[in-house]
């Protein structure tokens, strides 16, 4: 790439630096003429940083210098090179370069395959004109920077997942440890000190469990959805909170099977909505329902679906504060914490083509009730 920043956008550039690749000369010239003409007379408009333009007639000669462009005019057809693994081959050398494709029959399938393979776009050179051969190229280079920078984003996410699924998990479950073995042996002036540490050090682990599988859910192209038992879900998450929270009572009225559309992180939802029943809960005899039953009515998409509800009887949820919990980093005003774990909710749950709200619990206390798709099981038990 040119010296300049690979990241930057299209108008904070000095040049965009383009590579020509064409064996017909009349042809690289009309190219060349298009683009280096004033933009004003090809678009009407000054629309930016002027090109610089260079041209070579192979594929041997591009790959050689192809590290140095913003921008590849590529022609398919080379004397050394011939269809879409001319594509591969340049972006095997730039990956970061945004490849347009010159095709000389407007067949469709070349240019869209070409795109599949990694091109940012192509052109049928009996119809290119100044105009749409110098938007073409400036908008292929926005796009390919946005890309590029949507990866490194994307990676930055996967360290970021690593550091707080191992690194920061590992070190709080040792202070946990420690503060455990503390207790044991804690005079009564430092059991309530210990007890702090303790309940901050699970809150923390918490935590890291949530985020650490938001980071992973984000990371990923496209949810990978199964059919999946809520009610097992149900099941094994209570039995974790029974014995994380044994001073509360946790009820589940389930039926014998209801199958979602969902993935792992369905798990993560019950959890959150158990834990938020529990953390929030001021009574002195904290008590969690949880029950799943199929929707009275089908969803918009005409499906069945399955209801889940979680109820606490604990302070409820005013008014005001019902739809600010599922944003990101918000909270109720009373609520200590982070608000992630409600976000984090809305976030899969939208993932699986659900729904999620929360409502009063009588006499007192909230009720979330989630809404998922049931899923399509063939005889043969194929999702």
């Amino acid at each position: 790439m040119p010296e300049h920043d690979s990241q930057a956008t299209v108008e904070t550039i000095d040049a965009i630096d383009v590579l020509l690749v064409e064996d017909n000369e009349a042809d690289a010239k009309l190219f060349e003429k298009m683009l280096l003409e004033p933009q004003s007379a090809a678009t009407g408009t000054d629309e930016g940083p002027p090109f610089r333009l260079q041209h070579v007639g192979t594929l041997e000669s591009a790959r050689e210098i192809v590290a140095d462009f913003d921008v590849v005019l590529l022609d398919l057809n080379l004397p050394d090179s011939k269809g879409l693994d001319t594509v591969s081959a340049i972006l095997d050398d730039a990956p970061e370069a945004a490849v347009i494709v010159l095709t000389g029959v407007d067949d469709g399938t070349t240019g869209t395959t070409a795109v599949e393979r990694g091109a940012q776009d192509f052109l049928v050179k009996d119809t290119v004109t100044p105009r749409v051969l110098t938007r073409t190229v400036r908008y292929a280079i926005g796009r390919k920077r946005n890309a590029l920078e949507l990866e490194n984003k994307n990676q930055e996410l996967a360290m970021l997942n690593w550091l707080v699924r191992h690194d920061i998990r590992n070190d709080a479950a040792v202070v946990l440890g420690w503060a455990q073995t503390l207790d044991s042996d804690a005079t009564d002036a430092n059991e309530t000190a210990v007890n702090r540490i303790v309940s901050a050090a699970e809150h923390i682990v918490e935590l890291t469990e949530s985020v650490g599988d938001l980071l992973e859910a984000l990371t990923e192209d496209e949810p990978q959805l199964t059919a999946v038992s809520l009610v097992d879900t149900v099941h094994n998450e209570v039995a974790d909170a029974e014995a994380q929270f044994p001073d509360v009572e946790f009820r589940t009225d389930c039926p014998d099977e209801a199958l979602v559309e969902a993935d792992s992180f369905v798990a993560s939802v019950v959890r959150n909505l158990l834990t938020n029943a529990v953390s929030h809960n001021d009574n002195p005899d904290p008590e969690v329902e949880v029950v799943v039953r199929k929707a009275p009515e089908t969803g918009a998409d005409g499906r069945d679906r399955y209801v889940l509800t979680v109820s606490d009887n604990g302070p409820g949820i005013p008014p005001g504060d019902r739809e600010r919990i599922f944003t990101r980093g918000k909270k109720a005003q009373e609520s200590s914490g982070v608000g992630v774990g409600l976000y984090l909710v809305e976030t899969f749950v939208e993932r699986y083509d659900g729904s999620v709200e929360v409502e009063s619990n009588t006499p007192h206390g909230a009720i979330f009730k989630i809404e998922l798709p049931e899923a399509t099981v063939s005889e043969d038990g194929q999702f």
